[in-house]
């Protein structure tokens, strides 16, 4: 059975029987637009086919500014070094980021840090620093929201 097509389309192909391809398509079209996982002659594949690529590691700014509102396990500041400490109502997950354990309000604090005596801190950072030179430690605190219990009993079933 031959497939009946329209006349521009019959200029351009021979008939041919609905399993069979023409010669001038055997190439899935996905392979001409696709370029092969290894390319030989160049260092890299060619500007068409590439695209921005995200950094491989996410970004470690604050995500949750002073006096935001955040939900329960919203990521508060992300970081690959210990550089921000939790405080009250906020959590630090095993890749060290920060994230609120309920909803409230962000609130920064940097607090004066004094190292115990025999740490190795006191050791290796406190000597080599000038008299009279105070460590600070930056910390994330929530302050809860206080749910609104005006509620008032309209009807019993």
């Amino acid at each position: 059975m031959l497939r009946t097509l329209p006349c521009w389309e019959e200029t351009l192909l021979v008939h041919y029987h609905p399993g069979q391809v023409p010669p001038s398509r055997t190439k899935p079209i996905g392979a001409l637009l696709n370029p092969p996982s290894k390319i030989t002659g160049g260092p890299a594949k060619s500007s068409l086919f590439t695209a921005a690529k995200p950094p491989s590691h996410p970004s470690t700014g604050y995500k949750k500014t002073e006096g935001a509102f955040v939900h329960a396990g919203n990521t508060l500041a992300p970081q690959r070094i210990t550089r921000r400490h939790p405080r009250a109502h906020v959590g630090m997950g095993c890749n060290k980021a920060l994230c609120a354990l309920e909803d409230g309000t962000v609130r920064f604090t940097k607090e004066v840090y004094v190292p115990p005596p025999c740490s190795q801190e006191s050791r290796e950072v406190i000597c080599r620093l000038p008299k009279g030179v105070v460590l600070y430690k930056t910390f994330i605190n929530l302050v809860l929201t206080k749910e609104v219990e005006s509620f008032k009993l309209v009807t019993m079933l």
